[in-house]
């Protein structure tokens, strides 16, 4: 199912022109660090910890402003249920927010990076501390995040005692996207992301 084209702001303006224009705003915040600090984090469960946030905007608002904002050119994408599952149902709650970059634009592996880090999250508490939207928007996380993973070391495989600054290859992704495309051009792009260290990417 192909995700719906952005709409122009002059129409999403006239959506949410019956809107309360600070519960709009106060809702493109929080679903855009909802997108930046989890990567992909289901309504029901942002909604749990929105609420302890900002009360007196209602749940009615929260799940209707997904609907609006799946047309918006932001930087998440707004996922039914059952895009991601075979067994998802479409409804409101179990939607996702999803940071854009996490998907692919191949067919049968768009979700793959997606649905790893779903899997990844089962069973693992969400970070709602009241410094959340700080988290999520922390201008100093190359200078704190980076040099640390530039100086991860890999422990086996063929980069193994390389330094992640240090190591160029093709990553599984990548080498899934190099076997998908036929076009000798766009398989050339892909050829020059070996030479990106690990790090970066």
């Amino acid at each position: 199912m192909a995700y719906p084209k952005p709409l122009s702001q002059k129409t999403i303006d006239k959506m949410f022109s019956t809107w309360d224009r600070q519960t709009v705003e106060t809702l493109h915040t929080y679903y855009k660090a909802f997108s930046d600090l989890y990567g992909i984090i289901q309504l029901k469960d942002a909604w749990k910890i929105f609420k302890k946030f900002n009360p007196k905007i209602h749940k009615k608002e929260f799940l209707e402003f997904s609907e609006i904002v799946k047309r918006e050119n932001v930087q998440y994408y707004i996922i039914e249920e059952d895009e991601l599952f075979s067994d998802g149902r479409a409804i409101d709650t179990n939607r996702f927010i999803i940071l854009k970059d996490l998907v692919r634009n191949n067919g049968s592996y768009k979700f793959f990076r997606v649905i790893d880090l779903y899997e990844m999250q089962i069973g693992k508490p969400f970070y709602d501390k009241p410094n959340l939207l700080e988290v999520a928007d922390d201008p100093l996380y190359k200078e704190k995040l980076l040099p640390f993973i530039e100086n991860l070391t890999f422990y086996d495989g063929e980069n193994k005692g390389k330094k992640f600054s240090e190591a160029c290859f093709l990553t599984f992704y990548e080498r899934v996207d190099y076997e998908y495309y036929k076009s000798e051009k766009r398989k050339s792009e892909i050829l020059k992301k070996a030479e990106i260290p690990f790090s970066t990417k």
